[in-house]
């Protein structure tokens, strides 16, 4: 995996594009981000990085600790969702039920506070996939996307602006 997303990040290099590398907790072999940096450590490419998921790092029980492996700069991208701490298949969870940020019992702002500790200060998305919320006028996601961003700095166990920060 090391090899071909090293090649693939050459050719990204070649056209001034970064590689950004997600493990899906549905995944047979990368389930957790501490999963996905092992391979982007050993692929060794500037332009290769990591997209860390909140609700997949959860799914596949990655924890936070393991963040402190990973280099801040090699972070591309945070993904942030919620979900319900539920029984069912993990496809189905990460692929039908996110909610907003402090909507479920994911320790959300746990992860927020993690990276910003860690000095990540790249871009961050909430990704809800979720036919529900999508249902509703783009306005009104986008309104409660922030609001639900708001209130998990508010969250933010060190009271600092983490969200803010990040975003």
């Amino acid at each position: 995996a090391a090899a071909d997303l090293g090649e693939l990040a050459d050719i990204a290099a070649a056209r001034g594009l970064r590689v950004g590398y997600e493990a899906l907790a549905s995944s047979t072999h990368v389930r957790s981000y501490r999963d996905a940096w092992e391979i982007v450590r050993k692929a060794a490419r500037p332009n290769l990085g990591l997209v860390v998921n909140a609700v997949h790092s959860f799914a596949a029980d990655a924890g936070l600790a393991g963040l402190d492996a990973v280099d801040p700069a090699r972070i591309f991208l945070v993904h942030i969702a919620d979900a319900p701490i539920t029984r069912i298949d993990q496809r189905l969870l990460t692929e039908a039920f996110r909610l907003l940020p402090g909507q479920g019992n994911l320790p959300v702002a746990d992860l927020v506070a993690a990276l910003a500790r860690r000095g990540y200060d790249g871009p961050v998305s909430v990704e809800v996939f979720n036919e529900q919320i999508r249902a509703l006028k783009p306005a009104l996601i986008a309104r409660d996307a922030m609001r639900a961003l708001d209130l998990v700095e508010g969250a933010d166990s060190a009271g600092g602006d983490a969200v803010r920060d990040i975003a």
